[in-house]
């Protein structure tokens, strides 16, 4: 909207002194990108089969989860024409919440398009398992439709931090829901940006800070996927570190990490270490809660801290130490990324400039390769 006011009043004085046409040009250019991206917008939303039936609807539906005052996790129901690749992100937009029509705003896809198949675990000679299969299967079936469903093949995830505004706003809508309904329509746009690959490295380290972790999680969950599936066999070893406010923000992706963990291949190294930065809050009612008072939620927390490869640290990561140690033991390439704050991209680029130069890869030392996703906190 603002650029049709700048383009249109640049056009206006350039053309009253006879040089419209330096700016008529991209008024083309411009409407051009516009109707284009309103067709996708139209096609991915499913707005081809509100033409032919009155029962759907030209929106998706999302669901916002309220972790703390300051997370959210918005989960959407994938449009049938939408794809992408781990690490990229999409223009969500909630009509409710959004303060304009045409008000949209970008955020990191924290899902992977598709399921992560379970390694294939060898089977005992005359073992039948063939009812087990089956039932897995009916189960995997049944569940296909819901929104909730663990698989990533059916849903579209979104973790963000709450600042002022649109995401203010999402806060405010799902603590008042609707008594009818706790979802809410919503379309998106995309996706964008070319993020990396991490398939083809030997060593993988992802480093992400608060809200940062939608952007490694998506890239953790693909080389889980890639390593099950033998398209990524050349990885050994993934390190994921995420520094979090509060440990209650862990239930963001308990249940992605749950259910990526429960069939990874024995051939690949998995470290994932969680650290809670601010202070831990013991109080009275924390004490007095009985066992069977837990949410379903807290349940699936505890459970993924009991996984043998996630530790649970106090205070802010070590990064030039884990880098150190990480290069000294990889005889490949490795490949580092990192999402966060200033500080922590900064801390990483100085810890690999002091453990790998030109004269160590000549040497034979490992090849590493940084990208850095920027993003304000």
């Amino acid at each position: 909207f603002l650029n049709s006011i700048i383009l249109g009043g640049a056009y206006y004085h350039a053309n009253s002194n006879g040089l419209g046409y330096y700016i008529w040009p991209s008024l083309v250019v411009w409407g051009f990108d516009r109707s284009l991206r309103f067709i996708r917008i139209f096609f991915v939303n499913g707005g081809v089969l509100t033409l032919f039936s009155t029962k759907s609807s030209p929106f998706l539906r999302a669901k916002i989860e309220v972790i703390s005052p300051q997370f959210l996790r918005v989960t959407v129901r994938r449009p049938d024409y939408f794809r992408w690749s781990p690490g990229q992100l999409a223009y969500l937009s909630i009509p409710r919440v959004s303060a304009m029509p045409w008000e949209t705003h970008p955020f990191t896809i924290a899902s992977i398009d598709g399921d992560i198949p379970r390694a294939a675990a060898p089977e005992s000679p005359g073992e039948d398992s063939s009812s087990e299969k089956v039932d897995l299967a009916e189960s995997e079936v049944a569940s296909a439709g819901s929104l909730s469903h663990p698989g990533y093949s059916k849903k579209l995830v979104f973790l963000l931090r709450v600042h002022d505004g649109f995401t203010r706003r999402m806060l405010h809508a799902a603590c008042s829901p609707s008594p009818l309904d706790d979802t809410f329509n919503a379309y998106i746009d995309g996706p964008y940006c070319a993020p990396p690959t991490v398939r083809g490295f030997e060593t993988v380290l992802l480093f992400g800070g608060g809200s940062g972790v939608s952007f490694i999680l998506p890239l953790f969950l693909d080389v889980i996927k890639g390593a099950n599936t033998a398209t990524n066999s050349i990885c050994r070893r993934v390190v994921m570190i995420w520094a979090v406010r509060h440990q209650e923000h862990i239930t963001a992706i308990s249940e992605d990490l749950l259910d990526a963990l429960a069939g990874v291949t024995a051939s690949l190294q998995i470290d994932i270490r969680i650290h809670v930065t601010a202070a831990t809050r013991n109080s009275e009612s924390d004490a007095e809660k009985s066992e069977g008072s837990i949410s379903s939620s807290e349940t699936k927390k505890h459970k993924i801290l009991d996984a043998p490869c996630v530790r649970l640290l106090s205070g802010r990561p070590d990064v030039a130490t884990v880098i150190k140690s990480e290069v000294a033991e990889a005889s490949g390439s490795i490949s580092v990324n990192v999402c966060g704050t200033a500080g922590l991209a900064e801390n990483v680029r100085t810890a690999l400039r002091t453990v790998s130069t030109a004269s160590d890869i000549l040497h034979g030392g490992p090849s590493i390769s940084l990208h850095v996703e920027a993003f304000g906190m």
